[in-house]
């Protein structure tokens, strides 16, 4: 299995390594500036590359609608963010394409062998742009994001020669003029074949001299050899020890991350702990609070209870009360129904008595009256009996009424007391439970405030252990933190040494390698500098013969350009140079700027954002002017037709421009312009008005031209890439340096020279740079505080200087034209 394990891994390691070899990346995104049923771009890749990387071949899969036209043109156009203007560094030639659907290909060329061109660029995005048939207007422009890398660093650009001035002789004394320059140029040719044959025997003797120091370099080169193989082992020794350090220091580090991680899982879980506390005696204190309200509750409920029960009471005692006052009523009632009877009794006693008196007085008295008196006395005595027995009928009577009226009475009593006695017992259970519940309150409460009171404390002393913890956490992280501050600056002390070891080992080991290559290269050149001078004198012979042919056709191709010159002119509508703008337009253009070259640099395509607020008639045109300030009749080697314009939502407009030079141009390895100037024309009435001029740096290349050899620079150089102005106040230029020794400044001067002074009024911030080649863009800008006499001025000298650390002007690049400035508003 182990054996197995290894096949698989070393198999995915073969896959890894070779796939960017082997595979290019595809980009497949669904864009959404197009839809899938209109025209857009889809599956952009990169098919193919060349060796220099100078050359890109593009595939893709388009999608044309045909609402622009049965045809349809599509170009690329290359990219990079934060920096501007390097789309006139590429050309591609555009492909047509029909109506549907299909797969094609463009080639893309990196013209790195361009003045102010850099040897290797890396672009990040790209835009292809559907255009119509004429190549005049945008269909639709679909953006891609790919990074692409240009060129390589061993390039260095061509030193391209700039076509001279082709005057156009306007009478026999100009030609005359025109024949006694190119004699003088010859003459110079002459002289400068001498200066290169003189030249050619000087290297001859330094060739004697260098074979004889060609021994002692090789001797050198073998010494060198033998130390930079004693250096690699020392290298290679140093390296493995680094890596032993590294390790340990790495296993430091893991250490010191398990212990922090430990100690932040601690802390996490003492939070939670800390947490769990707090909730607990949140739920104690929200639970003493719940039984403190229901102990409120019980107490309010058992006082309107007692209040109930109170006057209950009351009530119950004032029938009582009621009751007792009736029971003494009748117990007065019936002590004196007992008077009265007791009285009865006493007068019956006391009737009894007094009969018995009688009677003995009677039987005292006499015997005789005896009969008469016991008569009359029967006679009383039958109605005193009578009285007695119909008054204690009548008491008797008295007495049950009494007593009945007592009986309900102690019946309305022992009502009233039973339920006097149970509503006292109900008030007692009531008491009773009450004080059970405010009793169960009460050490529901105590024991609340007990658990609250343990919760507190468990929380102080789990926050006094976790501050204890947290402190001790604190130190073994601070103490963690050190050990890996210390471990780190061991390292990157150890790392810096290696590397500094390393650094001298290599550049012990590059100057062995360079030496060597040097002597090689020196003992190689010294071979071949013989047959390389020879062949120069030959091409220099051949060279001043052609030219001397040249110069002949040139005299009558400037004859024929003289009287052909006006009907150019007149044929495509362009005026001079030097021809006024046009005033009281409201129109106005916001962009001019490079879109697309073709790859053999004939032809260039021009893009205008324009804001269009005049009326020109029904079918107004826009068109532009390439042209050199100092060569007004080189306008009419390009060709271009003005394109209709209109007030629609996307002011945008394209020219393709053709370089069609005269045939004594043929063959010259570049021309350069300086100047784009957009016109406006009235279609019915072809009245043409100047509407903004530009002033552009653009090279190009006549048809059938072959590029120039790259060749070495000698020293620090500076060249003018770019030069523009964004409207009559402000502009920018663009230069490309190389500086041998840094760090240096670039500064810059626009002025008229006629008055140096002018210089004063503009704004040209002095740039640092680094050693070594770059890109730099200058800014420039009327001043707002410069004292100008007027609005509109004019300058025409751009003076650039490369400045070393010394303070010393190293480079110079000065470039007269024309131009136009205004105050700022």
């Amino acid at each position: 299995m182990k054996f197995l394990r290894e096949i698989i891994i070393a198999v995915l390691i073969l896959q890894l390594s070779l796939a960017p070899l082997v595979a290019q990346p595809i980009i497949t995104q669904q864009n959404p500036f197009q839809s899938p049923a209109g025209t857009g771009i889809a599956n952009l890749r990169i098919v193919q590359q060349s060796a220099d990387g100078t050359e890109v071949v593009l595939a893709m899969d388009y999608t044309y609608d045909g609402f622009s036209g049965q045809n349809a043109l599509i170009l690329p156009i290359i990219e990079k963010k934060d920096q501007k203007g390097i789309t006139a560094w590429f050309g591609a030639d555009p492909v047509t394409v029909g109506m549907g659907k299909g797969l094609i290909s463009l080639k893309v060329k990196y013209f790195n062998d361009e003045p102010g061109v850099p040897p290797q660029l890396t672009s990040d995005r790209l835009r292809i742009l559907v255009l119509n048939r004429a190549g005049t207007a945008i269909i639709s422009s679909i953006p891609f994001l790919k990074t692409i890398k240009w060129g390589n660093a061993s390039m260095k650009p061509a030193l391209i020669a700039v076509t001279p001035t082709l005057a156009v002789p306007e009478n026999p004394a100009a030609r005359e003029i025109a024949r006694q320059k190119a004699e003088a140029e010859m003459k110079a040719r002459a002289e400068a074949q001498l200066k290169a044959e003189a030249e050619v025997k000087a290297r001859r003797a330094a060739e004697e001299k260098a074979k004889s120091d060609a021994a002692a370099r090789e001797a050198a080169g073998l010494r060198a050899q033998a130390e930079a193989k004693r250096l690699a082992e020392e290298k290679k020794i140093a390296d493995e020890k680094a890596q032993s350090e590294a390790r340990a220091r790495e296993e430091a580090r893991l250490k010191a991350e398990a212990a922090t991680q430990r100690l932040q899982e601690d802390k996490a879980r003492q939070e939670a702990d800390l947490k769990a506390r707090e909730q607990a005696r949140l739920s104690a204190e929200a639970e003493a609070q719940r039984l403190a309200e229901e102990k409120r509750l019980a107490e309010e409920k058992a006082a309107t209870e007692a209040t109930a029960r109170e006057q209950a009471r009351l009530k119950a005692e004032a029938e009582a009360k009621g009751r007792r006052e009736a029971e003494e009523k009748a117990k007065t009632d019936a002590a004196a129904r007992e008077t009265a009877r007791l009285k009865a009794e006493a007068e019956a006693k006391r009737l009894a008595e007094t009969k018995r008196i009688a009677d003995e007085k009677a039987k005292a008295e006499t015997e005789a009256k005896e009969k008469a008196r016991l008569a009359v006395e029967a006679k009383a005595r039958g109605e005193a009996q009578l009285k007695a027995e119909a008054e204690a009928k009548r008491l008797a009577q008295e007495r049950r009424i009494a007593e009945a009226k007592a009986q309900a009475e102690a019946t309305v009593r022992e009502s009233a007391r039973l339920k006097a006695e149970v509503e006292e017992k109900a008030r007692q259970e009531s008491e009773a439970q009450a004080k059970a519940e405010a009793k169960l309150r009460e050490a529901a409460r105590v024991k609340a405030e007990a658990e609250g009171k343990r919760l507190a404390e468990e929380n102080r002393l789990a926050q006094e252990k976790a501050k204890a913890e947290s402190t001790a956490r604190e130190a073994a992280r601070i103490k963690a933190e050190g050990e890996a501050t210390r471990l780190a600056g061991e390292r990157r002390l150890a790392e810096e040494k290696a590397k500094a070891e390393a650094d001298a080992r290599e550049k012990a080991r590059l100057a062995a390698e360079t030496e060597g290559r040097k002597l090689f290269e020196e003992k190689r050149l010294a071979e071949e500098r013989v047959k390389i001078e020879a062949e120069a004198r030959r091409l220099a012979e051949e060279k001043a013969a052609q030219e001397m042919q040249a110069k002949a056709k040139a005299e009558a191709e400037a004859k024929q350009l003289a009287d052909r010159v006006p009907a150019l002119a007149g044929s495509t509508g362009r005026l001079p140079a030097s021809e006024p703008l046009a005033t009281g337009l409201k129109s106005k253009v916001t962009n001019v700027d490079v879109v697309n070259r073709s790859l053999d640099r004939t032809r260039m395509t021009i893009g205008v954002e324009y804001e269009y607020k005049d009326n020109l008639g029904s079918k107004p045109m826009m068109g532009v002017d390439v042209t050199k300030m100092d060569e007004p009749p080189a306008s009419a080697y390009f060709q271009s037709q003005p394109a209709e314009i209109g007030k629609s939502r996307r002011n945008f407009v394209l020219f393709p421009i053709k370089f069609q030079p005269p045939g004594a141009m043929i063959g010259l390895n570049g021309f350069t312009t300086d100047k784009v100037l957009v016109y406006m024309l009235e279609a019915s009435s072809s009245k043409r008005f100047n509407l903004f001029p530009t002033t552009m740096l653009l090279l190009w290349r006549a048809p059938g031209t072959v590029p120039a050899a790259a060749q070495a620079e000698p020293g620090s150089t500076l060249e003018l890439d770019d030069f523009k102005q964004n409207d009559p106040h402000s502009g920018y230029v663009t230069v490309k340096y190389n500086l041998l020794a840094g760090p240096g400044k670039i500064r810059m001067r626009l002025f008229a020279a006629e008055h140096p002074a002018s210089a004063t009024w503009f704004s040209t911030p002095v740039k640092d740079i680094k050693a070594g080649r770059g890109l730099q863009v200058i800014e420039v800008a009327v001043s707002g505080e410069a004292k100008i006499p007027t609005n509109i001025f004019k300058v025409d000298t751009l003076e650039i200087e490369l400045v070393d650390t010394a303070g010393k002007v190293v480079a110079t690049v000065t470039k007269r034209s024309p131009m136009n400035w205004a105050k700022p508003e």
